[in-house]
């Protein structure tokens, strides 16, 4: 059984609110990122949770642009176009209107 969205962006809003920088980027990541699981039969892909929520990518890099690293949010971006995402116009739409930093 996964984790519903609200818990983990209620996390996120928890070390958020706490500056806890770096434990946001690791909850963004299981969030959204696929990863590699090991059994003794043979390592398989799964997803921790959900890859195709486009407002949590477009939220992921809000966050990084607070922080002003902005070579994560373009990485960010670019990882997250190769998914199969819910809206993908709006991600588009956010990358080519955001300001040119860094």
């Amino acid at each position: 059984m996964c984790p519903k969205p609200k818990l983990f962006t209620g996390y996120i809003e928890l070390e958020m609110r706490l500056r806890e920088f770096d434990r946001v980027r690791t909850l963004y990541e299981k969030f959204l990122t696929v990863s590699l699981v090991f059994s003794f039969n043979a390592p398989k892909l799964t997803h921790q949770y959900d890859p195709s929520l486009s407002s949590a990518w477009i939220q992921w890099t809000q966050v990084e642009g607070a922080v002003e690293d902005f070579e994560r949010v373009r990485a960010i971006f670019e990882l997250a176009v190769t998914q199969s995402l819910d809206m993908p116009e709006i991600v588009w739409k956010v990358q080519l209107l955001r300001p040119r930093q860094g």
